[in-house]
């Protein structure tokens, strides 16, 4: 558009800010440019009316011969002057408008070439923004397919997960119906020991008792059979004396007997020891089966608190 603009050059100054002011609104200098075309043809308009005056003059200088010559040269002199001034004023006007005016039409074209650079420079965002829009929405349909794909892998996972929860709630109840069972076992297994064990332990109490009160008699039995025979002795001394031989003997199985009733008494005395540490036994084996039964109701209550969310009665 500008080189048609250049090469169709218009001839005059009016025409030339008309086109200037057409290819350039946007310059601030548009107002003095016609500002001062306006005054270049009052100058032109002003320049003809003198001209015209000075022809009339000189028409009526002729005819009237009285006026002197000298006085019509002078001021046709004058008159010269003033329109050569008036027009190079003029042209001096004319030629800083034109260049004024060709500044205008170049910064115009550097103008309009930054406009087309930014112009291209915005397609060119535009066509990358385009490019990127598609890109987002390939990336949001791979997006959207993936999310799909989980979401069903989840909910078949999701479902699985039910399944094996449904199956570890019946083997947990199961379990617990195992346990019940076992834990009456035990404790009607634990009721009958404890039973059987303070039966044979009152049992073992009472032969023992029994033993003791047998020994007790047979030692009170000797205590009389002493006294007796020391009585006897002190009565009849002569048939003591006629007799000592055959009491020596009698004292010394009486006293092998003493020793071995005494035996007898610390034998029955060890195993009293012997059926007490067993009975200690017996009771530290019914404390850890009851520790064991408490144990196992704690590990019930915490499954139940796992699979419930509380404890189930």
């Amino acid at each position: 558009m500008l080189l048609d603009t250049e090469a169709q050059r218009p001839t005059t100054i009016g025409e030339s800010l008309v086109d200037s002011t057409r290819s350039v609104q946007f310059m601030p200098s548009l107002k003095d440019v016609a500002t001062s075309q306006q005054q270049l043809n009052d100058f032109n308009l002003g320049d003809s009316g003198l001209q015209e005056q000075s022809q009339e003059y000189n028409q009526h200088l002729h005819k009237s011969p009285s006026i002197e010559a000298q006085t019509l040269n002078q001021i046709n002199a004058d008159n010269n002057k003033i329109v050569t001034s008036i027009r190079q004023r003029a042209q001096e006007q004319i030629n800083t408008l034109e260049k004024e005016r060709d500044a205008i039409v170049a910064q115009s074209r550097d103008s309009i070439g930054q406009l087309q650079n930014e112009l291209e420079s915005t397609k060119k965002r535009l066509l990358s923004l385009q490019a990127d829009h598609s890109r987002a929405l390939q990336d949001i349909e791979q997006l959207k397919h993936i999310y799909e794909t989980r979401q069903a892998g989840i909910s078949d996972k999701l479902q699985l997960t039910d399944r094996e929860n449904d199956a570890l709630k019946q083997e947990i109840r199961a379990t617990r119906e195992e346990m019940r069972v076992f834990q009456e076992q035990q404790q009607k297994s634990f009721q009958e020991r404890l039973k059987i064990a303070e039966q044979s332990q009152r049992a073992i109490n009472a032969q023992l008792a029994q033993k003791v009160k047998v020994l007790q008699q047979q030692l009170q039995q000797v205590d009389a059979d002493k006294l007796n025979l020391l009585k006897s002795a002190a009565a009849d001394m002569c048939k003591l004396n006629d007799c000592i031989e055959g009491q020596r003997d009698r004292i010394s199985q009486l006293k092998v007997l003493s020793k071995q009733q005494q035996a007898e008494i610390l034998i029955l005395s060890h195993e009293k020891e012997v059926n007490y540490e067993q009975n200690k036994q017996n009771i530290d084996e019914i404390q850890s089966l009851r520790r064991r039964n408490e144990n196992l109701t704690r590990e019930l209550l915490r499954v139940d608190k796992m699979i419930y969310g509380k404890y189930k009665k």
